[in-house]
This record gives C-alpha cells, sequence and structure tokens, in this order.
C-alpha cells in the first residue's frame, strides 16, 4: 500500500500580511513556539531521547544521561552504567531502559526512578553476538532489534524479550529496523530505509505503508504521526487506518534556522513537540494563537501564518 501525501499542495500559493514570531510550529490550528528546557535553556544537544508520558519526564543522552522534567523546567542527572545512546521508558511503571554500548555487551540496564536503584537485564543472546539498540517497551515487553556482527549496521529482523523469554517478530526477519512505533491497538509501524510499514496484530506480512522517507513517533495517546522533512509537514493516521491526513507544519525560519536536517521529533505528555536535528533539539510549546500553513512549491519553504487568537 503506497500513499502520496500532499502533493496537491506544492503549487499552492500562501500570502502572509506580517511575519509572525511566535508560530514556529503549527499543529491542528495551533501555534507552538520555542520554550525552555530548563534554566531558559531552550537548544540541547542529544544522541537519542525519550518521554514518560505520566510524568513528563524528557530523558535524553549526552554523555551521560539526564532527566529533564518538562512541567518544573528542572534537569536532573541519571546514574548509570556504561553508555545509554538507545532509551526506552516503560510507560506503565515509569522504569527507564538503556543499553551499554560498549565491547558487544548484551546487557541492559533498568533504572528505577522512584527508588534510585538500577537493575541489570541480560538479554538471552550469545556473548558474541552484537549487542542491542532501537529499544523499545510496550505492555511490560521489551522490543529490540541489534548490529550486524560484522559491524554497526542494524541487523534485520526485531526481537520481543518478556520475562526471560525472547522470541523473534517472524514477519519481520527480512526487514531492517530503523525506528518502532506501536499504536494503541497494537499495530506495529516500523521505518525500514526510506520506507515505512505496517504489522497488524496477528498477522503474517508486514505491509507497505508509506513509501517516502518520512520520520515516526507516538504520543500519549498511542497516536501515530509522521514527519515529511522536505516539506515539513505532520501527518496523522486516519480514524480509518487507510490513510494520512495533514495536520500541521514545521517553520525553522522562524527562528532564524535555514532548512535543518531533521533527524527526530516526539512528543510531550501535554501534546508540545520536541524536534531534533543533526545539531540540536528544540522545545516547541503551544500558545493561544491559531494558525493556518502551506506549502509554496516555488520556494520549497512551509510557510504559517497566525489567524486570531483564543479569548
Amino acid at each position: 500500500m503506497k500513499f502520496l501525501i500532499g502533493v496537491a499542495l506544492l503549487n499552492a500559493v500562501f500570502t502572509v500580511a506580517n511575519a509572525i514570531t511566535d508560530c514556529t510550529v503549527c499543529l491542528n490550528g495551533q501555534c507552538h513556539a520555542s520554550a525552555g528546557f530548563y534554566d531558559g535553556i531552550n537548544k540541547i544537544s542529544t544522541s537519542h531521547m525519550v518521554i514518560d508520558f505520566n510524568s513528563n519526564i524528557l530523558y535524553h543522552y549526552n554523555e551521560g544521561i539526564n532527566a529533564i522534567n518538562l512541567d518544573t523546567n528542572t534537569m536532573t542527572p541519571i546514574p548509570m552504567q556504561g553508555k545509554g545512546n538507545y532509551l526506552a521508558v516503560d510507560q506503565d511503571t515509569g522504569d527507564l531502559y538503556y543499553y551499554r554500548n560498549a565491547n558487544f555487551n548484551n546487557t541492559i540496564y533498568k533504572y528505577h526512578p522512584k527508588t534510585g536503584q538500577t537493575e541489570v537485564i541480560n538479554v538471552p543472546i550469545p556473548e558474541s553476538s552484537p549487542p542491542p539498540l532501537n529499544v523499545l517497551v510496550h505492555n511490560g515487553s521489551l522490543y529490540f532489534n541489534t548490529h550486524r556482527e560484522s559491524g554497526y549496521d542494524v541487523a534485520n529482523g526485531l526481537n520481543i524479550l518478556t520475562g526471560s523469554v525472547i522470541k523473534k517478530i517472524a514477519a519481520l526477519d527480512n526487514f531492517t529496523v530503523n525506528n518502532i512505533v506501536i499504536d494503541k491497538n497494537g499495530i506495529i509501524y516500523i521505518k525500514s530505509g526510506p520506507e515505512i510499514y505496517r504489522l497488524m496484530p496477528n498477522a503474517n506480512e508486514a505491509v507497505l505503508f508509506v513509501e517516502a522517507k518520512y520520520l515516526i513517533s507516538g504520543d500519549r495517546n498511542g497516536e501515530v504521526y509522521f514527519f515529511d522533512p522536505s516539506n515539513r509537514y505532520f501527518y496523522k493516521v486516519n480514524e480509518d487506518g487507510d490513510d494520512l491526513i495533514n495536520i500541521g507544519a514545521y517553520d525553522p525560519k522562524r527562528d532564524g534556522r535555514e532548512r535543518p536536517k531533521l533527524k527526530e521529533f516526539i512528543f510531550d505528555k501535554h501534546g508540545n513537540v520536541i524536534i531534533k536535528d543533526k545539531w540540536s533539539t528544540m522545545y516547541y510549546k503551544s500558545n493561544p494563537s491559531r494558525c493556518t500553513f502551506t506549502f509554496d512549491g516555488n520556494t520549497g519553504r512551509t510557510r504559517i501564518t497566525k489567524v486570531k487568537q483564543r479569548k
């Protein structure tokens, strides 16, 4: 199944009366503007990040794991063992998972924020096997894939660790899984190279869903979102589950930025968006302004206009 999204918008002409400085992201008609993570800092450097939707804590790795409470604007370093390049949060318990990416060590660590204790989880795969990556926790099970034995490229397949039992998802044996999102219905969306596939519960085959270089993410409600780095549009899976609808746009020029190459985006507890590019990570919080957006095919630029403020 393949969808061509937004083609009709490429030649749209957009007119703006005044420049807007408080509306860098437009999502569902709501403006989002640059905000600080903590102590007035509005940019952070990170190799990976994940949100605890219940506490609204952002965990990110940069020479160590830090926990940023986005509601109180405070940051706390997390004691850790090894490196924590790939992070995951169990949304039911609040536990943080990370793994030690060193010397092909297959140890995953589980940090308990409530007690401050760290638990070691020995992944039951041979010691000589490549280390895990792309960690995700869903319904108490740990989803991960591995590097290839010959290097640090991603190996095919996806594994599930439940308790001490590990199994592979047979339908994904031939896929290189670069990112994973599981929605509220248990549907698995995987990014494999430039394409996104969808695996329905109990299905024997993953089906091509979007043939485009989109980024994927999920929110606290189990909804799946897509981002097109080319025209900087946000999309969401339609209610019928068979199509994408355009729900937002990102205009970096409103922050004085020139078409950054975006790598990742995630949502916080309140639906605000955190966007990571090659050099830094930015936080965009909603404000009272309403907005619309369009794409100018002549300039290749997405533009946003503020409509009005809520009363």
